[in-house]
């Protein structure tokens, strides 16, 4: 503890007037020392109570370490809520322990006993364990390849603002929106296709940080063949202006220009017509496509005598040949012969692309205009890969929806509801069934977002996993034992795994793979006294029998048989190598225990007496 007479050596010389530098000038006389002298028995008053503060707030520290301890203390050692170090509490001292024994002793492992009499029984065998039912199948909806679209050899259009960014400003805050990848900008209505595409991208961000959506504030309209950007309240006030891009050709495209800028009375239109589709000739000269094989990455150029070759090789199914021909000779080069293979379906004007080995992962990309993107020359999104892409949302993957009446009808000039069968009002439904369970999506629902929904759904009591390495999905119960299955129907289930799975739904395809039935532990176990077996049937390997909890590991010894009516014989095996329990002294832990609180208490009595025994130190005052 701190000498209090340190403190009071700083505090006595401390002056309370200060002088102000002209003290004595006139009459000679030392006036600060004079003040001083006569504050001196005031200011040893103040000493004084400052040094018993200070003293008062070492007791209360004191007290508070002390109390502390004390409390630890009875927490640990006295308390009925950690009944392992509780020295009043009698398990503490149940020094008895069950330890299995026998041949087959490593068999089962025993946890806990509340029984310190000798065991009643031997395990006299184990037929099965208890499982998990399990199904493991191909993902349907990735082949384990990559097929590109139809490719066409002739003139086509050309998206020109597919991956392109828009940079904004709306209320003096930056925005960057980009047109997706896999926009699609139709000829007779590209003003349309380009504000849809847009608006889209608006909905995929927030505004400043918060939970509004840009789409709720900005919107993108067709104006004629012309395209708008507005905001979405005719009351709002905020401007927003065009502050650049990615790519002239996007600006180009919708009529826009840099330093562009609106709000709600004005808004931005274009002052040309959307121009988001240019008409070219069939090329690939400076097209670029990567590749990225189990993680290594390679870029594939083509050259203009390559691309003239191609296109001089004769019919439109001679130069699909062709080009596949060139692909696979350059995607050789790149990573080894054999490793990715290129076959060309000259029926549907595809290309397919796969790997040697079905555990092999392979995307592909381009960076070059006109190469990737629905409209491209492969027609495929870019990055697409031979794996499943749980961000895709439902709709891409291919789910076919269930249409589903709203519950509403079409109505006539007048504002009545017309109500008839063809008058419904449909809407797209996907669903899917586990386990008795109904889950209902919307289109843009990414597939990951349904797994999760799914494992994180109690009723459902299934995980779905995909595994990327093999392309396969698998799914087991959430239990074990045989009550546990998998039952699992509906239009996503039958994308995904090419139908139901279990008896869900009866006369639906099945899916494409394995299914395993969970199933019980089944075991025998001999009483003392008594010459036959008793099975016993639990739903998990972890078992209470006679105050006896026991997990089993492993089959062994006396076998169940199980007859066509149901019934149940045991077959004998070897009756010697049954697993007895025996009781073990341990007093180990409550000598611990005890030796610990002792510990403990004498670090109390030690602090206690190190704060009574401690003096203050004397000063000269």
């Amino acid at each position: 503890m701190a000498n209090i007479s340190s403190m009071m050596s700083a505090t006595n010389t401390t002056s309370t007037y200060q002088s102000n530098g002209i003290a004595g000038l006139a009459s000679g006389m030392d006036t600060e020392a004079v003040v001083e002298a006569m504050t001196s028995d005031i200011q040893a008053k103040i000493d004084k109570i400052k040094q018993q503060q200070t003293k008062y707030e070492w007791k209360q520290d004191a007290y508070r370490e002390v109390i502390t301890l004390l409390t630890e203390f009875q927490d640990k050692y006295f308390s009925y809520s950690n009944p392992a170090t509780n020295v009043l509490s009698s398990a503490l001292y149940n020094c008895v322990n069950k330890v299995a024994q026998g041949a087959n002793a490593d068999k089962i492992s025993v946890t806990s006993s509340s029984n310190k009499d000798e065991t009643a029984y031997n395990v006299t065998g184990v037929t099965q364990l208890a499982s998990k039912a399990q199904y493991i199948g191909e993902s349907m909806a990735s082949t384990g390849g990559i097929t590109t679209g139809a490719i066409s050899f002739g003139n086509r259009d050309t998206n020109l603002v597919s991956g392109k960014e828009l940079v904004f400003k709306y209320d003096n805050v930056e925005y960057t929106i980009a047109v997706p990848e896999d926009a699609s900008i139709s000829k007779d209505n590209q003003a349309e296709d380009l504000a849809a595409a847009l608006n889209k991208a608006l909905s995929e961000q927030n505004v400043n940080g918060g939970n509004t959506k840009l789409s709720e504030r900005i919107k993108f309209e067709a104006s004629g063949d012309k395209l708008t950007m507005k905001t979405v309240s005719s009351t709002d006030s905020r401007s927003f202006s065009i502050e650049a891009t990615s790519d002239a050709k996007l600006l180009g495209a919708m009529g826009f220009s840099v330093g562009d800028s609106g709000n709600s009375t004005t808004g931005i239109t274009g002052s040309a017509d959307v121009k988001a589709l240019d008409n070219v000739a069939f090329t690939l000269e400076g097209k670029k496509l990567s590749f990225e094989y189990n993680g290594l990455s390679k870029t594939i150029a083509f050259t203009k005598e390559e691309s003239d070759a191609i296109m001089a090789a004769g019919d439109d199914a001679a130069k699909l040949e062709k080009m596949r021909e060139t692909i696979q000779s350059k995607v050789d080069d790149a990573f080894g012969s054999g490793k990715i293979t290129v076959a060309a379906d000259t029926t549907k004007m595809k290309l397919n692309f796969n790997t040697s080995d079905a555990t092999s992962t392979l995307a592909m990309s381009s960076t070059t205009l006109d190469t990737m993107g629905k409209n491209g020359i492969f027609g495929i999104t870019n990055g697409t890969s031979n794996r499943l892409d749980t961000s895709k949302t439902l709709a891409e993957l291919g789910v076919v929806p269930e249409k589903v009446w709203t519950g509403e009808y079409e109505k006539d000039a007048d504002g009545n509801a017309i109500e008839q069968e063809d008058k419904k009002i449909m809407k797209d439904v996907y669903k899917i069934n586990v386990n008795g369970k109904e889950f209902e999506f919307g289109a843009d629902t990414q597939l990951s977002t349904v797994l999760n929904k799914i494992n994180g759904d109690k009723d459902a009591g299934i995980n779905i996993s995909y595994l990327n390495t093999t392309n396969k999905f698998s799914i087991t119960a959430d239990e074990y034992g045989e009550a546990e299955q998998i039952n699992i129907s509906g239009n996503i289930a039958t994308t995904l795994f090419g139908g139901t799975i279990g008896d869900a739904v009866a006369g639906q395809d099945a899916a494409k793979g394995t299914f395993k039935a969970g199933q019980d532990l089944q075991m025998t176990i001999r009483y003392a006294g008594e010459s036959e077996d008793t099975i016993i049937t639990r739903n998990s390997n972890n078992v209470s029998l006679d105050g006896v909890n026991f997990t089993v590991n492993e089959k062994f010894g006396n076998q169940v048989v199980t007859a066509q009516d149901g019934s149940q014989t045991v077959n004998v095996v070897n009756d010697s190598e049954a697993i007895s329990f025996k009781n073990e002294s341990d007093t180990e832990n409550a000598v611990k225990v005890i030796k610990e609180m002792a510990d403990a208490y004498n670090v109390i009595v030690d602090k206690i007496n190190e704060y009574v025994t401690t003096k203050q130190a004397r000063t000269s005052s």
